[in-house]
């Protein structure tokens, strides 16, 4: 993501499966779009984002945790190669031009 580790200054630790993890929690926007609608949602999240190490550069990290996937009703259709998030609540919602995103994701599908 290109991230300035340097300037992160919430001191935190994450436990997990594989044990203690360092790192830092800070303030973050998660944005969605959906073309159909012509709609962005905007979810305000606090990201855990752990100090930089081998380990962890091996680790894909996650965005969308239980903060964001609680305003959503979210169905995966394996057959399709197809998410759907199907949006109950967001923190804001904005109106863009339809058919922004059309060729961006073609099997991310948000509703």
């Amino acid at each position: 993501m290109g991230l300035d580790r340097t300037k992160l200054v919430n001191r935190a630790s994450s436990l997990g499966i594989g044990g203690n993890a360092p790192g830092h929690n800070e303030f973050a926007m998660v944005v969605l779009g959906d073309d159909e609608k012509g709609e962005l949602y905007e979810f305000r999240i606090e990201a855990f984002i752990p100090e930089s190490s081998d380990d962890m550069r091996e680790i894909d990290g996650s965005v969308l945790g239980r903060d964001v996937l609680d305003h959503v009703q979210l169905v995966y259709a394996r057959f399709k190669n197809e998410v759907t998030l199907d949006v109950q609540h967001a923190d804001a919602t904005f109106k863009v031009a339809k058919g922004l995103f059309a060729s961006t994701a073609p099997n991310n599908v948000l509703r």
